[in-house]
């Protein structure tokens, strides 16, 4: 399983990051702003993705999200999309395309709302505000979890137990841990526990706040107090094989 990394920021897009993108195969887990822009620069074909998982409605996993069915619709696509994403937030991206003026029958493809069972997907209820979901899915023979948003959460070791690849957010370090907690995020420590705990394959960082850029080697440092195994930070079109 090939994972690119489209979009590694958290809350907003800098120079060197857009904000959250992840694609697994033929999946896509959210499209926040900037990931079209990825998209484009890796010159992946829109025809390919088959479901968009949305983890939750925070404009920085949501922001490309008409863009991305505008493009597809442009591009001639036929192929139904399925939207996979928990009942609240899929009536919220219903209500995000009409009031962005692009009616269900603007498309000439199906864009179907399904719930994760739908999917063939396990999903967990994270320690975030609006509520989030972390997803785990099989993508060509391989187990992965992506977090979206979310403070330290022990239920995600029991959604992570057996992951080939973990993606799970680490906003912050924790010398900001009190930031952390106050806004529903993790920390490089919180998310390595998480990994460790779950015996996961490989853990993947993401959602890394701006002001942390450049600081790798502390994430890393704090990630592998609580795991030994492959552990590192996703950069934009960064590419793994998992």
């Amino acid at each position: 399983m090939k994972v690119l990394f489209l979009g590694t920021s958290g809350s907003m897009v800098t120079p060197r990051r857009v904000c959250s993108g992840t694609l697994a195969g033929p999946y896509l887990f959210d499209i926040g702003f900037g990931v079209m822009t990825r998209i484009r620069e890796a010159k992946v074909p829109l025809a390919s993705i088959e479901k968009l998982f949305v983890s939750h409605t925070h404009a920085d996993h949501i922001g490309d999200f008409t863009a991305l069915l505008w493009a597809m619709q442009l591009e001639g696509r036929e192929e139904g999309l399925e939207v996979v994403s928990t009942k609240e937030t899929g009536a919220r991206l219903k209500e995000i395309l009409r009031l962005q003026s692009t009616p269900r029958s603007f498309f000439g493809f199906d864009v179907s709302f399904v719930g994760p069972g739908e999917a063939g997907a396990e999903f967990v209820y994270t320690k975030h505000a609006p509520k989030n979901a972390a997803y785990a899915v099989e993508v060509q023979g391989k187990r992965l979890v992506y977090t979206g948003d979310t403070a330290y959460s022990p239920r995600l070791v029991g959604l992570s137990r057996g992951s080939d690849i973990l993606i799970h957010e680490a906003t912050f370090l924790e010398s900001q841990a009190g930031l952390a907690s106050k806004t529903n995020h993790s920390t490089a420590a919180d998310a390595g526990r998480i990994a460790g705990d779950a015996g996961a394959g490989s853990l993947a960082m993401v959602h890394v706040s701006p002001v942390n850029e450049g600081r790798d080697a502390d994430y890393l440092a704090e990630a592998r107090r609580g795991f030994t195994g492959k552990a590192y930070v996703a950069a934009d079109l960064m590419q793994v094989e998992v």
